[in-house]
């Protein structure tokens, strides 16, 4: 449409149709209405595009679409037209310009700042244990359990790894791990390393949606001790 109207534009001042100029309010409108409909036909970057494709096709945008918004001003600027109206006729396609090229700028700016945003909101939430009085936060434990379930020849199988701790003062503790989708029936169960220094581990019992497993010092102990449990698990064969 701009290009349609440009053209007839032009054809129609070579053609020397235009004999006098007009009002410099029309000319305002005119050269308003030029920056407007080059600057609604950018190329708008979705995301789908790569980045050296949309930066080539804003290139040739900004040589073809200004240009013709210039033709269109050159037409309407007949030699009799005051300077107030040619002021008001081509003022407006510079300052559309200038905001076309600062858009990209603009749009990593916007992005910047909603991506630091993001980060300080994210910090504000924080684990009821962080928010506590007089505790700063902390970089967070490693796992309690850690899981990884394939299936292998027909047969499926969990590989795990949790950890347990034996409180100070206490001989024996527990701990529990969940198979989520549960086994078809109480799968195989075995341990890596069933003993540790002065430290027994036992299977405790096994059941299609889980397992206990049961940790057994020698000795009360004076500190609290944790205990590293591998295991292995897998569906009975067919």
């Amino acid at each position: 449409m701009l290009v349609a109207g440009v053209s007839l534009l032009a054809a129609r001042r070579m053609a020397g149709v235009f004999a006098s100029p007009l009002d410099p309010l029309w000319l305002a409108v005119s050269g308003t209405l030029l920056a407007v409909l080059t600057y609604a036909a950018r190329p708008l970057n979705r995301g789908s595009a790569p980045a050296a494709d949309v930066r080539r096709l804003r290139i040739l945008w900004h040589t073809a679409g200004w240009g013709t918004a210039a033709l269109g001003a050159w037409a309407l600027s007949l030699p009799e037209t005051p300077p107030l109206g040619l002021l008001a006729l081509w003022a407006p396609l510079p300052c559309a310009g200038l905001l076309a090229v600062s858009e990209p700028r603009r749009v990593r700016a916007g992005s910047e700042l909603a991506s630091v945003v993001g980060r300080f909101a994210q910090g504000l939430v924080l684990p009821a244990a962080q928010l506590a009085p007089g505790r700063r936060p902390s970089t967070p434990l490693p796992p309690t359990q850690s899981l990884v379930r394939w299936e292998n020849g027909g047969r499926d199988r969990v590989h795990g790894r949790l950890r347990v701790t034996l409180p100070s003062g206490r001989r024996t503790a527990s701990a529990h791990v969940a198979f989520c989708p549960p086994f078809a029936a109480a799968p195989q169960v075995e341990l890596a390393q069933p003993t540790r220094s002065g430290i027994e581990l036992s299977i405790g019992e096994v059941l299609p949606h889980g397992a206990r497993f049961d940790v057994k010092a020698r000795a009360a102990r004076e500190q609290a001790t944790t205990v590293a449990i591998e295991f292995k698990a897998e569906s009975a064969p067919d």
